[in-house]
């Protein structure tokens, strides 16, 4: 059973993630692509469906903010996803403390910019998205960039 794209990417945009704070670089990334499953609540893996392919991906280190970027190569749309909060050791407090409770809670704002360059950098790369997809925060990064 495969889940669906948006689903994948979404959940593989922590992955990648993860991939960047372990010092990977984006060749590296996509070395690993291929080979990245995603697991559900009931711990079910699954595969990179076969009619994704990997487009790009950014990890903005000052904001935490992660985008991934794929393409349905049977219909050629374009899938962005965003992670939300990453509650891993290093990155929690950045992303609980400076995105969620000053960027956010506060009204300060700042951490919309590298998720809107990432968009407009894959739209005007490789064309317009057709969904953009996050959890949590990436749901709101979503919400604003699309």
């Amino acid at each position: 059973m495969e889940l669906d794209n948006s689903t994948y990417v979404m959940l593989t945009s922590y992955l990648i993630e993860n991939l960047y704070l372990d010092g990977l670089s984006i060749s590296q990334i996509e070395k690993h692509i291929n080979s990245i499953k995603v697991y559900n609540r009931d711990s079910n893996e699954y595969p990179k469906p076969k009619n994704l392919e990997f487009l790009d991906a950014k990890h903005d280190y000052r904001t935490g903010m992660t985008g991934v970027a794929f393409r349905d190569i049977s219909t050629g749309k374009i899938i962005i996803g965003y992670t939300g909060t990453n509650l891993r050791k290093g990155e929690k407090d950045k992303d609980l403390i400076l995105t969620d409770i000053i960027f956010i809670g506060l009204g300060v704002g700042g951490h919309y910019e590298s998720a809107f360059k990432f968009y407009d950098y894959i739209a005007s790369t490789y064309g317009k998205p057709s969904l953009v997809t996050g959890h949590s925060l990436g749901g709101n990064y979503a919400q604003r960039s699309a």
